[in-house]
Parts: C-alpha cells; structure tokens; sequence
C-alpha cells in the first residue's frame, strides 16, 4: 500500500491507507484490553489471597503477644492493599488505556495532536504510582516500628513480673513462654515465606505474557519500520510503551504486597529482640 501511494498518489491511496491503519489499531487496542484485563484480575486475585493471609499472621502475632503491633497492622495494612488495588484497577489502568487510545488517534495525522494530553496522563499515572509506593512502605515502617518495641517492652516486663512474682515455677513459665512463642514465630515465618511464594506464583505468568507482548510489539515496530508507512511503526512502539507501564505495575504490587510480609515478619521478630 505504501509503495502503491509513492507511485501513484491521489486521495483514494490515502483512504487506504487510513482503513488499514484504523484495522490495525483495533487489533493494537484489543490485544491492549487483553493485557489490561489480565492485569486487572490479577490485582484481584492478589488482594483476595493479601484478604486471607495477613488475617492469619495476625493471629499469629496474637499468639505471640504482639497485640499493639496485630492491632495496628492488621486494619492499616488491609485497608491500604484495598485502596491500592481500586486505585489501579478502578483508575490508574483506565489512565494508561485513554493516554493509550490518545496517541493512536494523535499518531493518525499532523493536523490531529492529543500527544500532549497523553503524555500529561501517562506522567500523572508515574507520579501516583510512586506517591503510592513511599506512602505505602512508609507508614508500614513507622506503624510497625511502634507497636513492635511497644510490644517489646509490655512482654519483657510481663515476664519479668511473672518470673519474681510466682513463686518456685515463675522463671519455669517465663522460660516454656518463651518456648511456645519462638515455635509460633517460626510457624508465622513459614507462613510469609509461602505467602510471598504465592504472590509470585500468581503474578508470574501475567508478568510473562505482559514481557512476551510487550517485546514483540516494540519488534513489530522494529520490522514495520523499513517496509510500511513510519505512523504504523510509531503506533507499535507507543502501545509496547503502554504495555511497559502495565508490565511496571504488575512488579510494582508484587514488590509492595511482599514488602506487606515481610515487614509484619520483620517487626514481630524485632519483638523478640527484648525478650
């Protein structure tokens, strides 16, 4: 078709030209709401497993005596996995699918230009995505930095009271106390390692198809450039950029849901440190 426009020329080439630039976009946008929809149920599928896990280590801490630290992490870290995964679901993917939609559209002709919006969406999407990760991991840390020498230093002095207050079997108590919890925290540390285990195992097959898509559009693009007209090629290469965003959020809940455990292992643990 482009070899057709160079030789002959004429509007009838051109509204070729745009049919089959308006079929391939299709094409892009569909495989795109594949990819977006994958994503989508995945974060769900995250949120729900996050639903049952952190109950359990929680009940755990509990068992440990780490109240504060179940009563502050527990509400804290549900309510923010809740709004995390809406966000991105409910806004964040729809973002990135308009801005998408918008460079296609400005890729069309000179005389139609939206690239400006679409990049203003595409940066805004970044910008939320990083005011989310440090607000995340931030209030994680500090919350759970709290409670955990709180919880530290209520246990140490129950102990302590025990011990010197009961007589002939006190320290027995405090030392077989100590026993039960060093097995349950062994127990709760298990459990967040299997509950990363399982993020990953739920994550890693949208995060491949998401690279596989993601690569293959940037080598249509690679191809197209030499043999069909530079706006399909620059189409293929703004929607394996889309595809790179989605691929980054797919990484970036994987990473801050880990992170989840791992800081409720992590200062339950500290915990410990006291007694």
């Amino acid at each position: 078709m482009k070899n057709l426009q160079n030789s002959y020329g004429g509007t009838v080439s051109e509204i070729a030209f745009y049919v089959c630039y308006m079929l391939i976009i299709l094409l892009i946008v569909t495989s795109f709401t594949n990819i977006t929809n994958i994503c989508i149920q995945t974060i769900k599928k995250l949120n729900n497993f996050m639903g049952l896990i952190i109950p359990t280590i929680i009940t755990l801490l509990v068992t440990m005596g780490n109240i504060s630290t179940a009563t502050v992490m527990q509400p804290v870290i549900l309510a923010m996995i809740s709004i995390i995964s809406t966000l991105i679901s409910n806004l964040i993917i729809p973002v990135i699918l308009i801005s998408t939609i918008l460079n296609l559209i400005s890729n069309i002709s000179s005389k139609v230009n939206v690239e400006k919006i679409s990049t203003f969406f595409k940066k805004s999407v970044m910008y939320i995505l990083e005011f989310i990760m440090i607000i995340f991991v931030g209030i994680l840390s500090i919350e759970g930095s709290l409670s955990a020498n709180v919880d530290g230093v209520t246990a140490k002095v129950a102990k302590s009271v025990i011990s010197n207050s009961v007589p002939v079997v006190g320290k027995l108590i405090g030392d077989a106390a100590d026993s039960v919890i060093g097995a349950v925290g062994i127990t709760k540390n298990a459990i967040g390692i299997i509950g990363i285990i399982v993020i990953i195992v739920i994550t890693i097959i949208p995060i491949i198809k998401a690279f596989v898509l993601m690569m293959l559009f940037n080598l249509s693009s690679a191809i197209c450039e030499s043999i069909a007209d530079n706006r399909i090629s620059k189409c293929m290469s703004l929607t394996a950029d889309s595809i790179k965003t989605i691929f980054g959020i797919m990484i970036m809940t994987v990473f801050l849901f880990a992170i989840a455990i791992t800081l409720m292992i992590k200062v339950s643990n500290f915990s410990l440190v006291y007694r």
